[in-house]
């Protein structure tokens, strides 16, 4: 949890110097498919819609995506996604809660959010069997995450939505 907290003051960090409806379909093997997404380079949580402006690693597992903000000084709403390893091929990764990185699978994925203006931090319930898409184009990572539940704990105990597309810069 401390190296979550301090991924998270990072990606603000960052984010001073900076960066549609889906559901998913069972295969044949009744394991969820992702749906394409209507947004590209933004992510939608609590029905508010953020445009990506960077999106780049900022450790070597974790892919982050921040919003620009009027003043290059605020900190920026951002979204943290967590991998076991860097993704160098194109594939599903189901959506989990996950207490560190050593506690994830190679096929896994942590995500969390920052939403400054109201001090939210939003973490993936990974209750609701979801699979995030990611595919490699020309070297970069593009995430795409049907809805997924997502909770929070601080301002006050809360559950929503998140769905997210961008590409790594």
């Amino acid at each position: 949890m401390k190296k979550l907290l301090i991924t998270s003051v990072l990606l603000t960090t960052l984010g001073l110097y900076a960066c549609n409806k889906t559901s998913t379909t069972p295969n044949n093997n009744n394991n969820p498919t992702p749906t394409p997404t209507t947004l590209k380079n933004e992510w939608e949580i609590k029905g508010n819609k953020y445009k990506m402006s960077l999106c780049m690693f900022i450790e070597p597992t974790i892919l982050g995506a921040m919003e620009t903000m009027p003043s290059g000084s605020n900190p920026v709403n951002n979204v943290a996604v967590y991998f076991k390893n860097k993704p160098t091929a194109n594939g599903n990764y189901k959506v989990v809660f996950y207490a560190d990185m050593d506690s994830l699978a190679a096929d896994e994925v942590g995500i969390a959010v920052n939403v400054i203006s109201n001090n939210s931090q939003y973490y993936a319930a990974g209750t609701d069997n979801v699979q995030a898409k990611v595919t490699i184009v020309n070297g970069k990572v593009d995430f795409e995450l049907p809805e997924t539940v997502m909770f929070t704990a601080q301002p006050a105990p809360d559950t929503t939505t998140l769905k997210a597309h961008f590409t790594e810069q």
